[in-house]
């Protein structure tokens, strides 16, 4: 029979399970980062720190056991009283708190509305998040992550009624899992899947061809995954040169399917210009009766130059990337700029500049404007439909020609925590566009709140007002043209 103040020998078993983990297990990550980035105070031991020191780490110093105490051992295998036992509980939770090991995560809940213009009432979705991760660092020169992620969306719709699949109810995916160290404290390897970000630009990134989707430019929250891969970072302090290397983990597992990519980022006085080249495999556009019939797509190799940089150039913050991507498919949704070779070549480039005017001694507000040209787009509406249905093409990235307006509030007057943002989205080429208004507030200190209101203007078939009356080979069906969206968003750090 259990003593009042004894704890039973398998709840002592889990918790040992529970303090072995925690010296064997690890994350990275901010809590709730916006753009699954590592933006976590602790990152700076890793990715900012200059130090040359070659001294091996100082461990933390171990309490000592006081003279008659009981080791963990002995009260494990049964050596003590009641009461020793229940002080067991208390000593496997306390190591459970140390600095070794952090366990936190996120809950995104999200509910959105669209009406369309033919519609009498709105489409409801709800996609909701919970992230979950694990953050280990043994001493100031290790560290292991892990991050998972369940994808819950009670409310699903089709984009394309038979043509485009619904989304799953449930999902888990793996978001990160990696081990970091520095060899000799003069390279850093990060092992594992991880998130990688490059380009300077705000809404558009061209030279972000490491990632095989794009992120919404306008999304509170960039739900892309890591990328498998072993990464090499190489300050170079004497040029004052960072270098940065990537083996990629991709393909069927032979060697010549791996993909590689490099970049150097050097500052030159007031800017900062990144050089990157980067050789991936993509998944070759299928065409509509194609992915109708089934077809499994091939794959091609992708080669990418890209060059980025952001300057402050008097009161002006300006921003400019450029990509030339060359790629071995033949397929007819692709627009070459030119050929080389049996090799089509594609252009992208955006151009960025905001201003920041200060209206008060701490208040300021930020205009800003972008243009974006990109040469796999579309110069007509009429593509549209096959390249949607067939995922060629991804939102804000339709179009040959893009421009883009914006300002930022943050934090105005007593409002301390509320931040807002007003967007105007063109696309040039089909003469459509999307005007957006996004606030974002503390409303306690782990909850943010969110929401958005948006409409979609110009003409009717274009990318933001993209309908139809008929859908080809859908008999008997329409696509309402958007007309309004909104939202509200619930997101609570643990």
């Amino acid at each position: 029979m259990t003593q009042p103040n004894e704890v039973p020998r398998p709840q002592i078993g889990w918790l040992l399970g529970l303090l072995l983990l925690t010296n064997l297990v690890g994350v990275d990550g901010a809590r709730g980062s916006e753009a699954g980035l590592l933006d976590d105070p602790r990152d700076e031991e890793f990715f900012g720190d200059d130090t040359t020191d070659d001294s091996p780490p100082t461990q933390p110093a171990q309490p000592s056991q006081p003279e008659g105490d009981k080791s963990l051992d002995d009260l494990l295998l049964g050596e003590g009283s009641g009461q020793e036992s229940a002080d067991l509980t208390g000593r496997l939770l306390s190591e459970l708190t140390t600095e070794k090991l952090q366990i936190g995560g996120m809950v995104y809940l999200r509910l959105s509305a669209s009406q369309a213009q033919e519609e009498r009432g709105p489409v409801v979705a709800s996609p909701n998040l919970l992230d979950l991760f694990l953050d280990a660092r043994p001493n100031d020169r290790t560290r292991a992550y892990a991050r998972g992620r369940l994808v819950y969306t009670p409310l699903s719709s089709t984009m394309v009624p038979g043509v485009t699949p619904e989304a799953e109810e449930t999902r888990a995916l793996l978001d990160q899992l990696f081990v970091h160290f520095d060899v000799g404290r003069w390279m850093f390897l990060t092992v594992g899947k991880q998130p990688v970000r490059w380009g300077t630009s705000r809404l558009w990134n061209p030279v972000d061809g490491i990632n095989a989707s794009k992120k919404d430019p306008l999304a509170f929250f960039d739900e892309r995954t890591g990328v498998p891969m072993v990464k090499a970072h190489l300050p170079i302090e004497p040029l004052g040169l960072n270098a940065i290397g990537l083996l990629m983990l991709q393909g069927d597992g032979r060697w010549d399917e791996l993909g590689a990519a490099l970049r150097l980022e050097k500052p030159l006085g007031t800017a900062e210009v990144g050089l990157s080249g980067v050789l991936t495999e993509r998944s070759d556009p299928l065409t509509l009766p194609q992915l109708l019939a089934g077809t499994s797509a091939d794959r091609h190799r992708e080669y990418q130059l890209g060059l980025d940089l952001s300057a402050g150039v008097w009161d002006l913050d300006l921003t400019a990337e450029a990509a030339l991507t060359f790629l071995q498919d033949e397929g007819s949704l692709r627009r070459e700029l030119f050929k080389t070779n049996g090799w089509d070549a594609l252009v992208q480039a955006t151009l960025g500049a905001s201003y920041t005017l200060k209206y008060d001694a701490s208040e300021y507000i930020v205009f800003g404007a972008e243009y974006f040209y990109n040469r796999n787009g579309l110069e007509h509406k009429s593509g549209y439909l096959e390249a949607i249905a067939t995922g060629s093409a991804s939102p804000f990235y339709l179009g040959r020609h893009y421009a883009a307006l914006y300002i930022l509030l943050p934090m105005p007057g007593n409002w301390n925590n509320t931040s807002f943002t007003l967007s105007n989205i063109g696309n040039l080429s089909d003469g459509s566009g999307l005007t957006r208004f996004d606030m974002r507030t503390d409303i306690l200190t782990w909850v943010k709140l969110e929401a958005y209101l948006s409409g979609n203007w110009g003409t009717k078939g274009g990318e933001f007002r993209f309908g139809m009356e008929e859908i080809p080979f859908v008999p008997d069906s329409s696509l309402p043209y958007p007309l309004l969206q909104g939202g509200v968003n619930l997101r609570m750090d643990l």
